[in-house]
């Protein structure tokens, strides 16, 4: 069985017109690059085993795992799983995410898929409800996540573009 992700790269390769399963594409991409892929296990930097795109391990990796990794199929089977996971966090925290911007939608999936889910930012979903996008920025860029991730804190810049501040520009500027 074919992958969705190498689906959607068939379909991209023969030029065919943009869908809304596109559009899917590129938030699963942008997730994607924020992640990284790493076919071995590692720590990350809560301490968890973790292998492949972001993939939170349930028990520690075996001898086999930390000496030859995950295959590129596993990978992309569990990233799907977890996505989908993400998706349906997302849609149960904020049901009408799919409404807003690409940006946005890109920046709260990243955020779900990265968490597990953004139910605990009352605040910014509150102003994302209001298309308060300035102050859902300001929420993502005063909380924990921000800080533990690299953001930069205001008024200061290490010159690197961190994920929770790509996060915060795509909820400010769309």
């Amino acid at each position: 069985m074919m992958s969705y992700y190498a689906f959607e790269e068939m379909k991209r390769a023969a030029g065919e017109i943009p869908t809304p399963e596109d559009d899917m594409y590129a938030c699963r991409q942008y997730t994607r690059a924020n992640e990284g892929y790493e076919r071995k296990p590692y720590k990350d930097i809560k301490g968890h085993w973790t292998c492949g795109v972001g993939h939170k391990m349930l028990h520690p990796p075996t001898e086999d795992e930390l000496k030859h990794g995950w295959s590129d199929d596993y990978i992309e089977s569990i990233f799907e799983k977890d996505f989908i996971k993400a998706c349906k966090s997302l849609s149960a925290a904020y049901p009408s995410w799919q409404k807003l911007s690409r940006g946005r939608r890109k920046a709260l999936l990243d955020m779900s898929f990265n968490m597990g889910s953004v139910k605990g930012f009352k605040r910014m979903l509150k102003a994302v409800e209001g298309k308060d996008y300035d102050l859902a920025a300001w929420e993502i860029e005063s909380s924990l996540y921000f800080s533990q991730l690299g953001g930069d804190p205001s008024g200061t810049d290490d010159g690197k573009d961190e994920r929770p501040e790509k996060n915060a520009r795509l909820m400010r500027m769309g």
